[in-house]
């Protein structure tokens, strides 16, 4: 998958929504500007390379 797009990571048995990224993606891959959440709660939000945070960005604890 490469482009903007909208990702939801679920818990396998509860099938509620855990984690979401929107962004840019490449090659299946965060890449590019977009922001993760976790449970609800901003965690990251900045630029991506090869799926992990890279150069600026804002970065949260789960207590804000």
């Amino acid at each position: 998958m490469s482009g903007e797009g909208y990702m939801e990571l679920r818990k396998m048995k509860a099938d509620e929504v855990i984690d979401i990224y929107e962004g840019q993606f490449a090659d299946d891959m965060f890449e590019g500007f977009g922001s993760f959440s976790s449970e609800g709660k901003l965690i990251y939000k900045g630029y991506w390379r090869y799926g992990k945070k890279h150069g600026q960005g804002e970065f949260r604890n789960k207590q804000g």
